[in-house]
């Protein structure tokens, strides 16, 4: 795992192959996303406001997730000419 955050007992981690795992329950339990950020590299950074989350590799895309985590889409604009994206604050 590369990283985690949380919104409330709600967690969130991902990892260097590109995918992201949900806990309800204060990282007590976890399982994979139902649908993980497709497309990701190594996902490097993850950041929660409320029920909403962004994810970002290494290749310098964005991933969010309106529902904790359980679901990813690619951020529909991505940063342009980004390389490595290594942290995001959200």
């Amino acid at each position: 795992l590369r990283a985690v955050a949380a919104n409330g007992a709600d967690f969130v981690a991902v990892d260097i192959t590109g995918n992201a795992f949900t806990s309800a329950d204060n990282g007590i339990n976890w399982s994979a996303a139902t649908t993980g950020p497709s497309g990701a590299s190594s996902l490097n950074a993850v950041a929660a406001n409320g029920a909403d989350f962004v994810a970002v590799d290494s290749s310098g895309s964005a991933f969010t997730s309106a529902d904790n985590g359980v679901n990813w889409v690619a951020a529909t604009t991505q940063p342009s000419g980004a390389g490595a994206l290594t942290g995001v604050a959200h």
